[in-house]
């Protein structure tokens, strides 16, 4: 437990990396912890999900001695066209609050 915790409160030196770090205790023969540390510089919220999905499909793998069967990696050209897509719904959004505030005076906040 100890060591968990010293690995996740140890900060990340962006300069000179790593940004993802593994620490792998071994309790047993069959008996493992792997903690991965991962900065948001490295993988955002979204790719959270990819790394995991593709982390317990290669683990499946080699412990059932087979090849990995991954899905084929994402493409920017398709993230572009998402991010695209959402931009009417982002214009909206803005459109909204910008009416919305108009008029507004910022809240005096003490110094």
């Amino acid at each position: 437990r100890e060591l968990l915790l010293a690995e996740a409160r140890r900060p990340f030196d962006l300069a000179a990396g790593p940004v993802l770090r593994a620490l792998v205790l071994r309790h047993g023969p069959r008996d493992h912890t792997v903690m991965l540390t991962l900065h948001h510089i490295a993988v955002d919220g979204e790719s959270l999900d990819t790394v995991a999905t593709e982390l317990a499909a290669l683990y499946a793998a080699a412990r059932d001695g087979a090849a990995p069967s991954l899905p084929p990696a994402p493409q920017y050209a398709a993230f572009a066209r998402r991010e695209q897509a959402a931009g009417a719904r982002l214009a909206s959004g803005l459109d909204h609050w910008t009416a919305r505030l108009a008029g507004a005076r910022p809240v005096p906040l003490p110094r």
